[in-house]
């Protein structure tokens, strides 16, 4: 298996087949203030960030009695949970890497397979999120 170290350069490549999905353009079809109602304002985001902060703060000093929505937050809840999301996304990208690279050294294009991979490895990741 070729090593993490091996694979130190990181390639797109891109599939053969074409899908074309034809999206009317937003200048034709809305004005300038339905286009802002799209957009986070400043105050948005940091109503956003103060919310995200008051979940976390509950959730540590009383994990087991939380009324507040952890979904997609539960890496952030303490270091481990974040070096444990970290390691399972360098983990992924590692396997992917290494599927491609060795595809291209054997000058295959297997897609369905670097899927799998995929799949595979993050595997932990979908069955914690289910919990």
């Amino acid at each position: 298996m070729t090593s993490q170290e091996d694979i130190h350069i990181k390639r797109v490549h891109f599939s053969g087949e074409n899908e074309v999905f034809v999206i009317e353009r937003s200048d034709d079809t809305m004005n300038n203030d339905d286009k802002a109602l799209l957009w986070y304002t400043d105050e948005d985001e940091e109503r956003i960030k103060r919310s995200i902060h008051k979940t976390l703060k509950s959730v540590r000093n009383n994990p087991n009695n939380n009324t507040r929505c952890i979904l997609g937050l539960e890496h952030m809840i303490d270091p481990e949970g974040m070096n444990r999301r970290k390691m399972n996304v360098d983990f992924i990208c590692f396997v992917v890497l290494s599927e491609q690279h060795r595809q291209q050294t054997q000058g295959i294009r297997d897609a369905e397979r670097i899927r799998n991979m995929s799949l595979r490895a993050s595997q932990w990741a979908r069955s914690n999120a289910l919990e």
